[in-house]
């Protein structure tokens, strides 16, 4: 029974209010995580929101990637340029960073892969940050605020180790 408590204690991973006041910066979810020693199951909402708009219902949050993991991230799950003439920083989406992640940490045969995947999109993810706060501090601050001083959650499943097991990092 504590077992259970300790897995349904993670279910509710994140939960972020959609916001529809931060310009260009896509954020807000859901996540359900619930996983046992053979298998898992997740599931996001796909509410989110870009610019001062409508919130957009069709938000993809989830990916297989590779045929070997699940992704599913929570918060602000990219970066849009509203004018691309005018804006250096160049768009991205956790979920494009993900499959990089996925990519490189494969090339390198790592046994650990969902854990050197997690690691490897962490890296990726704080290049972007630094990037767009160095350029629009300003639009992460207000990312920041609104995620209650964080920016982005992300969960990577898939088999790994040595035996093979479930791992949800």
């Amino acid at each position: 029974m504590k077992n259970r408590l300790l897995h349904w204690g993670i279910i509710w991973v994140c939960l972020l209010a959609s916001r529809t006041t931060l310009a260009q910066v896509r954020f807000g979810t859901i996540v359900v995580v619930y996983y046992s020693e053979g298998k898992i199951a997740i599931a996001a909402d796909s509410a989110g929101s870009l610019n001062a708009s409508s919130p957009i219902t069709s938000e993809c949050k989830l990916a297989a990637i590779g045929g070997k993991l699940l992704f599913v991230n929570a918060g602000a799950s990219g970066y849009r340029r509203l004018r691309p003439s005018s804006d250096v920083v160049q768009p991205w989406d956790n979920i494009d960073e993900a499959r990089k992640a996925y990519s490189l940490a494969a090339a390198a045969g790592d046994d650990e892969l969902p854990v050197r995947t997690a690691q490897i999109w962490q890296q990726l993810i704080a290049e972007k940050w630094n990037l767009l706060y160095r350029i629009h501090p300003e639009r992460v601050m207000d990312a920041i605020r609104l995620e209650h001083d964080g920016l982005t959650t992300a969960y990577f499943a898939g088999l790994g180790g040595t035996p093979r097991q479930l791992q949800l990092i």
